[in-house]
């Protein structure tokens, strides 16, 4: 019979084929070492690489703007201007309700802005007056008028 080498036991699988080894890794100026198992080492791995995949814009922190959202009216179209406070122009902040995001002035003051009617402007005051509560006198609030600008209006409790 002729030798055939698929026929032929290769012999015992290695035991460090069997049973990886704990890697060792020194921590560099220091005495100390950290034992990592396959597995460890190969979950950090994946880890690393879905970080890395991530948009960089979602890593990304963003800062918040001072004041805080108003109640802001959901939009049946889902009206979405923003997705965070950077998007917004000026002292404004992206506030949503429900699927609905928009720029709107952050509430420094009690009471919250009357309801304008965009189809009736507020004759004579169609610039802005104020950009935030603080620019107005009182418990005045900086709402967004008939025009579409910014004036100075007596809350709503």
């Amino acid at each position: 019979m002729s030798w055939r080498p698929w026929r032929q036991s290769p012999g015992p699988v290695p035991r460090h084929l069997l049973y990886p080894q704990r890697m060792e890794f020194v921590i560099p100026g220091t005495t100390m070492a950290s034992k990592l198992s396959p597995f460890s080492t190969l979950f950090g791995c994946f880890f690393l690489l879905f970080f890395l995949s991530m948009d960089p814009a979602s890593r990304q922190t963003h800062a918040q703007k001072v004041g805080l959202c108003p109640e802001v009216q959901e939009s049946q179209d889902c009206q979405v201007e923003c997705q965070t406070d950077e998007d917004c122009p000026d002292v404004l902040k992206c506030c949503t309700a429900g699927c609905t995001s928009v720029c709107a002035i952050p509430n420094e003051k009690k009471g919250k802005c009357p309801i304008n009617d965009s189809r009736i402007s507020l004759l004579g005051i169609c610039k802005d007056e104020c950009y935030e509560d603080s620019d107005c006198s009182g418990s005045l609030k900086c709402c967004i008028n008939g025009c579409g600008n910014q004036s100075c209006l007596t809350p709503e409790q």
